[in-house]
């Protein structure tokens, strides 16, 4: 399921996400390519009818990519949109956004150190103090709640919000609402004023990319050159959790945790010459590396 349109599974109170590769021990990978499922199948059937099946069709083709690197960056916090204003933040639909992520920015006045709880929010949040990470929320671990330690007056508090995955099925649908979806509060007191920065990413490629490092939430572009062009699978252990793009395509969600670390990259999206990739990180390192492999890796966990 290309772009942001995986699903997730929810019982009202659970939730799971799906990866991108929506696989699930198919007989055919995303490449075509005939699987140990495909061949069980095969007898299967053949002991159950007594019919030998003419043989499959070659295997489709895939190809490597030798290792290239990031070589240009652009910081989230230089390619923020312009903001709109509320006294209590709204969720992504209210402000008629589907997918990606919302920024959602207020200020703490006085040094404290306390509970940070968001109660009501989906699906992951990143928790940034003047620009500096001290967390993260999961919806997926049922966490609500941080402790954070503000030492300096007029802080800047960042709540940086991602759509994982809607819920696709059950009455959980009727309250799949992304983004920050009721109050937030810091040590029992709800806090207002606001700014929220939309980011459903839909125009990465326009961003100012730099040759300069960065870390931390950002987003990155990566070219490479290819003289034949097939399918392949984009190693994507190079991020820990983000999103990728490639020609303008948008590939999928990546996430160190795993399972999967490998996004399919189809022949029609690559062209022979020089072919882009950008991906946005929330927890970006420097020299960020990308390789296209012929095989996927769909079963393995950090």
């Amino acid at each position: 399921s290309f772009g942001w349109m995986n699903g997730a599974n929810s019982n009202g109170t659970s939730y799971s996400p799906y990866v991108t590769s929506y696989d699930y021990g198919a007989p055919l990978n995303e490449a075509g390519q005939i699987t140990s499922r495909y061949q069980a199948f095969r007898r299967a059937i053949t002991e159950a009818t007594g019919k030998v099946a003419p043989s499959p069709p070659l295997p489709n083709a895939t190809i490597q990519i030798a290792e290239f690197t990031a070589r240009t960056a652009a910081s989230l916090w230089t390619a923020l949109p312009s903001e709109s204003a509320f006294g209590f933040p709204l969720s992504m639909e209210e402000w008629n956004q589907a997918y990606g992520y919302a920024l959602y920015r207020t200020t703490i006045v006085k040094p404290a150190r306390g509970k940070l709880a968001l109660p009501s929010f989906n699906d992951h949040a990143a928790i940034y103090l003047n620009k500096k990470f001290v967390g993260t929320l999961d919806r997926r671990l049922n966490q609500t709640s941080l402790r954070i330690n503000v030492t300096d007056a007029n802080t800047q508090l960042d709540i940086l919000i991602g759509n994982t995955g809607r819920v696709n099925f059950t009455r959980a649908i009727q309250i799949e609402n992304k983004g920050l979806t009721g109050p937030a509060y810091f040590n029992g007191r709800a806090l207002t004023q606001w700014s929220m920065y939309g980011l459903p990413m839909d125009n990465v490629e326009q961003l100012n990319f730099r040759e300069d490092v960065c870390s931390g939430a950002c987003y990155y572009q990566a070219k490479f050159n290819l003289q034949d062009v097939g399918d392949t699978f984009l190693d994507s252990r190079g991020l820990q959790r983000g999103f990728v793009w490639i020609n303008g395509h948008p590939l999928g969600r990546a996430w160190s945790i795993g399972p999967q670390q490998t996004l399919f990259i189809p022949q029609s999206w690559l062209h022979q010459g020089e072919n882009v990739i950008n991906a946005f990180d929330e927890h970006g390192t420097r020299n960020v590396t990308f390789q296209g492999l012929e095989k996927p890796i769909l079963d393995l966990r950090r």
